[in-house]
């Protein structure tokens, strides 16, 4: 588990344990799914959306 801090612009750093699993690199887009009030997020140039949308329809 890992914490971040929200600051006044909205903005996060998410931390280096989770940018190395999802293999984020400067630049990179990030994928944001809500799903009954939780949000998953995914490295967006390694999936497509029909993708994601199968991948997180399991977790239901």
């Amino acid at each position: 588990m890992e914490l971040a801090k929200l600051t006044s612009k909205g903005q996060i750093t998410i931390p280096l344990m989770i940018r190395n699993l999802l293999k984020l690199k400067t630049g990179d887009k990030i994928f944001f799914v809500e799903n009954s009030g939780k949000v998953y997020i995914t490295n967006a140039s390694n999936i497509t959306l029909s993708n994601v949308q199968n991948q997180f329809h399991y977790l239901l």
